[in-house]
């Protein structure tokens, strides 16, 4: 699951904090202990699951919070309003919001969509305070934990329901080898299942005659188009009505030049009002005098002509403007009135469809019985012409088939080859990358999908062994350090198979205070081996100590105080 933002209100120590992780890439976040930044884990684990790694609830008392986390296929937001548990989540894919009244009801449609949240912890989250995740998990949980996130449940389905017929089948063998009359019985059931199965039929044909209503998809296209031509001409109402507004504010230019030179003319006439000229001191001619008055006058009827015509003009405007605005409304009205048409052939149309779906349901649901009719009245057939012995070894050959099915669906069958194919793949990529962190230490992870007591007995468990560990003891043998450097491979194969399992290229992988109890060169072994497994998978590693981000390849470092979360610096842009 490919983590892409998180955005955190009032969560945990958190008052509003909004994180985008690159697609690939490292991304450091530091702080001291206790400032809140395993709270970026939280946010993704109660977001997803409704739950915290640390089993607490990360809601501030008597306030409201909420926390959204945005993955590569959809986004999910939960919170707490007014003591309720909210939850809704929008996919990526159609941008469809799903709101839900109860935040149990939303998990068990969102549950389908992510992964096992205990398979997330195990194989994208490693903490420092849960290191041996798997290698100190017991046999039967690491068989578990691999055939969830494997999807192998399916197998389990169907071994459940093969393991029911088993005990039926062992039931009817000894009942015809005892007892005679029970083949009266079993022959009586086949004809109550036949009774059964006739009125099944039945019922389905009088389901699947039913007249359909008609579709009015046709007046609903009709519809469409009618909302799209009356918003067209709506937009071009509304786009005259601009142009006669502009041009009214247009109008005004003319008669503004027209007072500005009428203001410059008695401003002069002023200036020259006792007769001498304020520039030389002359006197000014009567001539000129009478020629400023009489440019005076003139621009005086001309501004009153021209005012006047302007007035018209905006009258003629604003009959039209009310016209259209007028018009405009009429149509937004038809348009409005056409869309709620349209929303009620919509829907017509939704519950035909529906109808359409249950009626194809009755007609399969009909075959169905049909098929197993004709199967129980064989069997009936059959059951009548034989005595109980035959039907003893009838019953014999079939609980042999049985049994072969459930070899196949056991852990020895078809499930142990795709465990075993999982475990090499695991093996293998635990091995390239423990090399890489402890070259000098001949460590090796060896994985079976069985485990061998000391009398040599096998059973269908999981089976780790780290050769070369605590001076060739084992694992449990080794110091904090060594572990560490056993640890962190196998949590990159889990992860790796993970990814494989959920047919996805990526997934966002944590590593909480990953390099405590390393030493120096462990830290940079370590380092250097997350700096290439981020080259493929995006990598949060969350530390107390801010010299860990100079032995990683980061493109991203936040530091955290107190639950405000800065950035420090941010390489994205420029890494692979």
């Amino acid at each position: 699951m490919l983590i892409r933002r998180i955005v955190m209100d009032m969560f945990m120590r958190t008052k509003h904090v909004v994180i985008n992780l690159p697609e690939r890439g490292i991304v450091v976040i530091t702080g001291r202990n206790g400032a809140g930044k395993s709270s970026i884990m939280e946010a993704i684990s109660m977001a997803f699951w409704g739950e915290t790694l640390r089993g607490t609830s990360p809601w501030r008392k008597d306030e409201d919070g909420e926390v959204t986390v945005t993955s590569n296929e959809f986004s999910v937001s939960r919170g707490r309003v007014k003591s309720k548990n909210t939850l809704s989540y929008v996919s990526l894919d159609d941008g469809e919001e799903h709101k839900f009244n109860t935040a149990s009801e939303g998990q068990k449609e969102l549950g389908p969509q992510i992964s096992v949240f205990d398979v997330w912890k195990r194989t994208r989250v490693f903490s420092s305070q849960d290191a041996s995740h798997f290698t100190m998990a017991t046999a039967g949980e690491r068989t578990r934990m691999l055939e969830s996130f494997l999807g192998l449940e399916c197998f389990d389905i169907g071994l459940d329901r093969c393991r029911k017929d088993i005990r039926l089948a062992e039931r009817e063998l000894e009942g015809a080898r005892t007892k005679l009359h029970d083949h009266q019985m079993r022959t009586e059931s086949v004809r109550s299942t036949i009774a059964s199965l006739e009125a099944s039929v039945k019922l389905a044909d009088g389901l699947a005659n039913e007249a359909l209503p008609v579709s009015d998809a046709n007046e609903l296209v009709e519809l469409e188009t009618r909302v799209r031509e009356l918003d067209a001409q709506a937009t071009e109402a509304e786009k005259e009505l601009r142009e006669k507004a502009r041009g009214n504010s247009e109008l005004a230019g003319p008669v503004a030049v027209l007072r500005a030179k009428l203001t410059r003319a008695k401003s002069d006439a002023d200036k020259l009002a006792d007769g001498v000229c304020p520039t030389c001191g002359q006197d000014v001619p009567e001539e000129r005098r009478h020629a400023i008055a009489d440019e005076i006058l003139k621009l005086s009827e001309e501004v009153r002509g021209e005012s006047g015509r302007v007035e018209r003009m905006r009258e003629a405007n604003a009959v039209e403007i009310t016209e259209l605005e007028w018009e405009l409304k009429a149509l937004q009205e038809r348009m409005q009135k056409c869309r709620t048409a349209a929303a009620v052939r919509r829907d017509n149309n939704r519950r035909m469809e529906a109808e359409a779906t249950r009626r194809q349901r009755a007609v399969n649901a009909r075959e169905d019985a049909a098929r197993e009719l004709e199967v129980a009245r064989n069997k009936l057939e059959v059951m009548l012409g034989q005595e109980p012995g035959l039907k003893a070894q009838t019953d014999s050959r079939d609980l042999g088939v049985l049994y072969a099915v459930e070899t196949v669906l056991g852990l020895r069958g078809m499930r142990s080859n795709v465990l075993a194919r999982a475990l090499k793949g695991i093996e293998a990529v635990a091995n390239h990358w423990i090399a890489r962190i402890a070259p000098d230490e001949d460590l090796r992870i060896n994985l079976k999908p069985y485990t061998e007591n000391e009398k040599g007995a096998v059973r269908d468990a999981i089976s780790l062994e780290v050769t070369g560990a605590g001076g060739g003891f084992g694992y449990k043998a080794s110091s904090g350090g060594e572990r560490r450097k056993i640890d962190v491979p196998l949590l990159l194969g889990m992860a790796s198979i993970a990814n494989a399992s959920e047919g996805t290229e990526q997934g966002t992988v944590f590593f909480d205070e990953v390099f405590d109890t390393l030493d120096q060169q462990g830290v940079t072994a370590v380092a250097e081996a997350l700096t290439d497994f981020s080259r493929e998978y995006p990598v949060v590693v969350i530390s107390h100590s801010a010299d860990v981000v100079s032995s990683l390849g980061a493109a991203i470092h936040l530091h955290v105080d107190d639950g405000n979360v800065s950035i420090v610096a941010d390489w994205s842009s420029t890494q692979v």
